[in-house]
């Protein structure tokens, strides 16, 4: 299957790329809520069974997005993490040792 269709690259392209400062990471709202809806299908939709990961404090928008699709159990590793979830709705967060 060919992903990338032209209404893909259309529908993806960055009209300023020339302007974006690199490193960059764009994220797409609509393909993060398909990846948590995915995931929340295989866990026939029970969203307390699952508890991401959080790696970085910077994808605050992933963190936001998990929350409102009812996703509210976390792990974390650093404070920043913990404090980034808390203020994104996080109910139930567990922090691991590092």
């Amino acid at each position: 299957m060919n992903l990338l269709t032209t209404e893909a690259v259309r529908r993806y392209s960055i009209a300023t790329a020339t302007e974006v400062l690199t490193p960059a990471l764009a994220l797409y709202v609509d393909c993060v809520d398909a990846n948590i809806a995915a995931t929340l299908r295989l866990l026939d939709h029970d969203a307390t069974r699952w508890r991401p990961h959080v790696k970085t404090a910077k994808l605050s928008l992933t963190m936001r997005r998990l929350t409102a699709h009812g996703v509210t159990n976390f792990k974390c590793a650093t404070s920043l993490e913990l404090l980034t979830l808390c203020e994104a709705g996080g109910l139930e967060i567990g922090r691991a040792h590092v």
